[in-house]
């Protein structure tokens, strides 16, 4: 752990205190999240698995819980590098600057894996990394989707 924390901060120093090293990595006004692929994961029977097929109609997060998720997609100590096998997306969090989505999260495994479309991709730059998300920054990711309404129990 002291050498990941050691390694964000030298990252952090030689970037300095730069807002577009973050993600989002733009301004944005809006957080939106969605449901994803509810059918199959709640009944285990589905015509179709898709990204791109919303199960619900977005929920808008408030500012508290859109510090949080910045706070927690901004710590790569929060992410191990594995992936929780083939994923299927649960909810998709889309941050939108008026009605232009600038950057979409997408999350699967029941909270486990976060996965990043970011157009940024020079992974020493960023502070966002993806990945398996660890045990207590999950526990902070999953209130956070239960705040905004958007959270469902999968049966898998």
């Amino acid at each position: 752990m002291k050498a990941l924390l050691r390694s964000y901060a030298d990252s952090i120093k030689s970037y300095g205190n730069n807002i577009n090293s973050f993600s989002p990595y733009k301004p944005f006004n809006k957080v939106i999240a969605f449901r994803l692929n509810e059918e199959y994961l709640t009944t285990g029977v589905t015509k179709n698995i898709s990204d791109e097929t919303y199960t619900s109609n977005g929920f808008k997060l408030g500012n508290k819980d859109i510090s949080e998720l910045l706070e927690i997609i901004n710590a790569p100590v929060y992410f191990s590098f594995t992936e929780c096998g083939t994923a299927i997306t649960q909810y998709e969090i889309q941050f939108l600057d008026g009605k232009n989505v600038i950057e979409k999260l997408k999350i699967a495994c029941n909270d486990r894996q976060l996965i990043t479309n970011s157009e940024v991709k020079d992974m020493n730059w960023q502070r966002m990394k993806y990945g398996h998300i660890m045990q207590k920054p999950r526990e902070r990711l999953t209130n956070i989707l239960m705040n905004s309404g958007v959270y469902f129990k999968p049966k898998y």
